[in-house]
């Protein structure tokens, strides 16, 4: 089976706990490991929970392909009151009467949101304006036009109502705001809202299930037990297995031309014997051409 040789390195699904950022989180997980390189597949919020896709060593090659994965979060919704930064962290900055609907009427408003549509990215995000992070301009009681960006929501599923909470799931695009989604959702009710919890329970194919916690990866006598092989986030791309003259090729960063007719397209390439070598594209006449290249020794 591919993948089955493990690699240096590997990828860590990081329960992350509230009240710490995820670079903190990865700090503190990197130290349990004692590997030094790393990186993470798409930032949590500090109040936030859940699923934080971490990578270790040599895997940090693939966090690339995994940032733009599809996501999903549990959240609940404080109807009534609005807060500068859109959840509970924030200063409330405005209120209203909470609508008297029902859990079949918060769905039917939900649907609204299904689908593609334009969010404007909030001032409390981590996104840069002239090279600043738009947070820190918000601290400074500053606001600067932003870009609407197309995201696309999947699935957001109202799961529970007992005012002035209501819960729901959501599974999103890149780029989505979970934070503005609610915000939205208040705002199609006429009302406003902030959300009092988030929690991310999926990126692509990992599930909850995977999840490590920060306390059960300290107590661990064998932490690095706990990672996964980089080809595990890569799943949803097409294998291609190269031969002993083929693989020596690709690891030198060499084209690889006398392959089996592949339609051109990103795929995860494999040693014979199962070892994940990287990430190739198949190019149309020309053949495969390394574009993640792991050390094999």
């Amino acid at each position: 089976m591919a993948g089955a040789t493990p690699i240096a390195g590997g990828l860590l699904l990081l329960d992350k706990p509230a009240g710490i950022s995820s670079n903190h989180a990865l700090g503190r997980a990197k130290r349990i490991l004692g590997i030094r390189k790393a990186g993470h597949a798409g930032t949590l919020d500090p109040f936030a929970t859940g699923m934080l896709l971490c990578a270790f060593g040599q895997a940090t090659k693939v966090n690339a392909y995994l940032l733009g994965a599809d996501k999903t979060y549990s959240a609940t919704l404080k109807l009534g009151q609005s807060t500068t930064t859109g959840d509970i962290e924030g200063e409330i900055t405005d209120t209203s009467e909470i609508p008297l609907l029902s859990l079949s009427e918060w769905q039917a408003l939900a649907n609204k949101l299904t689908g593609e549509l334009e969010q404007i990215p909030p001032m409390y995000s981590a996104l840069k304006h002239q090279g600043q992070p738009l947070y820190k301009l918000a601290r400074q009681g500053k606001t600067v036009d932003r870009k609407a960006r197309r995201i696309t929501i999947h699935m957001l599923k109202v799961t529970s109502w007992d005012p002035p909470l209501l819960s729901f799931e959501v599974r999103c695009s890149k780029g989505t705001y979970v934070r503005t989604l609610g915000e939205q959702l208040a705002g199609i009710a006429d009302t406003v809202g902030h959300l009092s919890s988030l929690r991310r329970t999926s990126i692509d194919a990992f599930v909850a299930g995977q999840m490590v916690g920060m306390e059960q990866l300290e107590s661990a006598d064998q932490p690095l037990d706990y990672l996964l092989s980089a080809d595990q986030g890569l799943l949803g791309y097409p294998v291609v297995n190269l031969n002993a003259s083929q693989w020596l090729r690709f690891v030198q960063g060499q084209q690889v031309a006398d392959l089996p007719k592949c339609v051109p397209g990103l795929y995860r390439v494999y040693r014979v014997d199962n070892l994940f070598l990287g990430i190739g594209e198949v190019l149309p006449e020309t053949g495969l051409k390394p574009r993640r290249v792991f050390h094999v020794s």
